[in-house]
């Protein structure tokens, strides 16, 4: 079996293409609509953004306050 390189790019691109499909789909068949897409996608980088900053208040923790 040969081995295949893959880009990042193309890695990107097929996830976009599936999530499109996937959106396109739903939103065809009626099962939820734009708008609850993009509040999920609002809810979603809101939820990222405070894990991000408890792991960086973690991080402080461990190694400013404790040193």
């Amino acid at each position: 079996m040969t081995e295949q390189k893959i880009s990042y790019e193309e890695i990107a691109y097929s996830n976009m293409m599936s999530i499109e499909a996937l959106v396109s789909l739903l939103t065809r068949k009626g099962l939820i609509t734009e708008q609850e897409i993009l509040d999920e996608l609002k809810a979603i980088k809101i939820r990222d953004e405070k894990g991000q900053e408890l792991i960086k208040f973690s991080y402080y923790q461990r190694h400013i306050c404790i040193s």
